[in-house]
Order: C-alpha cells, then structure tokens, then sequence
C-alpha cells in the first residue's frame, strides 16, 4: 500500500498480531509462549501449532477441521518455531508509517476472538483512522463462519463499504 498505492483498491487487515501496541504485551506473549511450550512438550513442533491455534479458534472449531488441512496447518511447526515467533512481536509502527496510506483500510476483528486482537484493532483505529469491521466467530472466521466471513470482506476489497 506504502510502495504501489496504485496496485491496491481496498485492504482488510485480519487481526494483525501486533503485540507491542496492548497494554500489557508482556502478558499476551507470555501466554501465547505458555501454549507454544506445552505444545512442543507434547508433541513437538506440529504440538506447538496445535496449541498456538486452540485459545485463538476454540478447541470446537480447531478439532473440527479437517483432518488433513490440520495436519498440513500443524507441519509448520518448524517455520513457526524457527521463523515467526520472535520476528515480529516488538514491531510498533510509528504515526509516519501511517501517513503515506491513501487505500482504504479495514481492520477485521471476530466478535469471539481473545481481548488482544480487540485491542490492536482499536489502537489501528486511533493512530491510523482505519475503520474497525466486525465478524462473527473466532480468530478463524475462515473455519467457523466462512460465509459470513466473505459477506464481510467481499464489500470492503471491492471498496465500496459494507452491505
């Protein structure tokens, strides 16, 4: 958006994980490094992804996808463990980074997810002015609601707001 402002109409940012903007970031990592261990504990790398997904889907949702995606999901405990987590988490954008925004953005929060996506949600919306939209569901829309989910989303990349 920043780079080819001409190349994107409309985003929808889905409960960026941007921890250094709540209010207690060291309580959220703490929990989310709570969850990863006692996964790796018990099973591994594709043991922590399993635990990273479970407070953030629901245990209902996250056993009911299917078989073989949540395999291929939990496979990835290695990019996880070894990629992700510990890249991204003090990452604080400032006022500047904002300012060179013109495409219209939205920040997708599910009605059911934990408190710290809320929160980020909420900080966008002040710093940034991007319009918080709700969803029904958890941090997993795409699993628990999937057709309200693209009700949601579908207006908003087509840049006309929602329906």
């Amino acid at each position: 958006m920043l780079r080819h402002p001409g190349a994107v109409r409309s985003a929808v940012l889905h409960e960026p994980a941007m921890i250094s903007v709540v209010a207690d970031p060291a309580a959220a990592q703490a929990s989310v490094a709570a969850a990863i261990q006692e996964g790796v504990a018990q099973g591994g790398p594709p043991g922590a992804v399993d635990r990273f997904f479970r407070p953030v889907a629901g245990d209902a949702t996250w056993d009911r996808v299917p078989t073989d995606l949540r395999n291929r999901i939990t496979s990835n405990g290695e990019t996880l463990l070894g990629m992700e987590l510990g890249t991204f988490e003090a990452y604080r954008p400032g006022d500047s980074a904002f300012a060179g925004i013109t495409t219209p953005t939205h920040v997708l929060v599910s009605e059911n997810s934990p408190g710290v996506f809320h929160e980020v949600a909420a900080w966008l919306s002040g710093r940034a002015g991007f319009e918080v939209v709700r969803t029904p569901g958890s941090h997993t829309p795409q699993f628990d609601h999937p057709d309200e989910l693209v009700r949601t989303i579908r207006p908003l990349l087509r840049g006309r707001g929602r329906t």
